[in-house]
């Protein structure tokens, strides 16, 4: 689909990377989230970070973090990471194409290829 807004006061394009920031974001939000209600058992809204918070673990969040699994609805994917911490492969299969009604070309997404088989399971 065309990432090209024309309803914005300003011509929007979304880079096609951004949804790889997203994810990058989320993974970390939801670590540090899984880390605070891991040491913080009695956090609230109104102290959601607790003294047994800090010293702050470092290692402790990169093993949590290595170890998330989940669905960003954002970007469509199932986000989770291999033992040594690498991201799941995952790649859209684009071919250049002529886009009908307007007759130009673009690049079409025709399929995608992931190195795990359950990685866009809904």
């Amino acid at each position: 689909p065309d990432s090209t807004y024309a309803n914005f006061a300003v011509p929007y394009f979304q880079e096609g990377y951004v949804h790889y920031v997203v994810d990058a974001v989320f993974s970390l939000v939801i670590a540090i989230q899984k880390l605070v209600d891991e040491k913080c058992l009695n956090s609230s809204t109104s102290q959601p970070i607790c003294n047994e918070f800090y010293p702050f673990d470092g290692t402790r969040l990169l093993t949590i973090l290595r170890n998330i699994s989940f669905r960003n609805d954002l970007s469509r994917r199932n986000i989770k990471f291999t033992e040594s911490g690498d991201g799941i492969e995952i790649y859209d299969i684009f071919q250049y194409q002529i886009v009908h009604p307007t007759e130009r070309l673009d690049y079409v997404t025709i399929g995608e290829y992931s190195d795990s088989d359950t990685t866009n399971e809904s």
